[in-house]
């Protein structure tokens, strides 16, 4: 199996491979949570197929605008945009909103595959002087979650009940978290303008471990004028926001302000690379992408939802452009936000052997703002020739 793996890997480009992975991917609606429509509009939509030759014509000709479409349960609403994860194990959704009126420490909701709700945590009345954030997933574990506090990170079972607390002085604003390989996790803060961007924690023993990723040096300030003049170095985080990691335990950041990913070893916090829609290091072209929520596959491929375009970008493991996947909103009224892809290896740590052109199903959660707050799932197949809800 390693022979094949590695020989596969020599043979095709990372370009090439992730081409031919999502060459025909078709990206279709499971359900939609957070629509509150009457119950007449909540039915399954299917546009009609025209039939001008056979029927895999049909399919290959017209697979672009097969969709299905189900809305949420009625009646959910979300109070402000959510972060979103998923379980590894059970792909149960999860959703992670700011503090707002009605929920003033945030509010943490589990969803089933249906998109019904299973589990809702904080109460207001729970005793915990906390405030929740970014939510993700625990590697490896159904049970346990990791959620920004704003100066830390929480442990909460998936019961509600909080485990335990990490925070340190010199953390504030700590908004984004994700788990890496080695169980160690990362978190995206937005400090004083010399203050360390990225911060990494072990909630093994609960404690900081280190902190990297600086912004950018200021050389002068001029009050008259309200402005200052900035040393910005290519690895300089200007607005760090979302944070993913890969099988390598490097961590993925998109910086919005700079408008681009970079990529730093979680050991070291040394700088490895910065891409966008336009290319790698040098190449890079302000406007090309303005990134928000993002997420890894299995193969290190990166998926990036971006305001630019209104639609899912998809990097190679080397940062290199490949595709970008359309989503039906309205780009007038949206924003997009957080997003998350179900595990291949539902936790087990084991990357099974498969044929690298054929990957089962996955789901992939997208968060945005379309006039009120909402959360799509999408099916991810890998089929050829039509894309099915599984």
């Amino acid at each position: 199996m390693a022979i094949e793996n590695s020989a596969w890997d020599s043979l095709v480009s990372a370009y090439a491979q992730a081409e031919l992975k999502y060459r025909h991917v078709r990206p279709t609606l499971r359900y939609a949570i957070g629509y509150d429509r009457p119950d007449e509009k909540r039915k399954q939509l299917i546009p009609v197929v025209q039939r001008p030759g056979t029927l895999r014509q049909e399919i290959d000709n017209k697979c672009k605008i097969v969709s299905f479409m189900c809305f949420g349960p009625k009646g959910f609403t979300f109070e402000s945009i959510p972060d979103v994860t998923f379980l590894p194990r059970s792909e149960t959704l999860v959703t992670s909103e700011f503090a707002s009126v009605t929920h003033p420490l945030g509010r943490v909701t589990l969803f089933d595959d249906n998109g019904k709700t299973k589990n809702t945590f904080p109460s207001p009345d729970n005793g915990k002087d906390v405030f929740l954030y970014g939510v993700t997933s625990i590697k490896n574990s159904d049970d346990t979650l990791a959620i920004c506090t704003g100066d830390g990170v929480s442990i909460w079972n998936i019961d509600g009940r909080m485990v335990s607390q990490m925070t340190h002085c010199n953390v504030t604003n700590c908004c984004h978290v994700t788990s890496l390989q080695n169980g160690l996790l990362a978190t995206t803060c937005v400090t004083d303008v010399r203050g360390k961007c990225v911060t990494m924690w072990d909630p093994r023993s609960g404690v900081m471990t280190s902190q990297f990723g600086s912004k950018p040096e200021i050389l002068e300030v001029n009050p008259l004028k309200g402005r200052q003049r900035l040393l910005i170095r290519k690895e300089d985080l200007r607005m760090p926001w979302f944070i993913a990691s890969d099988s390598n335990s490097n961590i993925l950041i998109s910086d919005r302000k700079d408008q681009n990913i970079k990529v730093f070893e979680s050991s070291s916090g040394k700088f490895i690379r910065r891409f966008d829609a336009a290319g790698v290091n040098s190449r890079c072209a302000r406007g090309s992408l303005l990134p928000q929520g993002l997420c890894v596959d299995e193969d290190d491929n990166v998926f990036v939802s971006d305001d630019v375009t209104k639609s899912i970008l998809l990097f190679d493991r080397h940062g290199e452009y490949v595709n970008n996947f359309k989503i039906d909103m309205d780009a007038r009224y949206c924003q997009m936000w957080s997003l998350a892809m179900s595990s291949l290896d539902k936790g087990t740590g084991i990357r099974r052997h498969r044929n690298p052109l054929v990957s089962p199903p996955r789901k992939l959660a997208l968060s945005f703002n379309q006039r009120s707050p909402r959360t799509n799932v999408y099916n991810l197949s890998f089929c050829r020739h039509y894309a099915v809800r599984f």
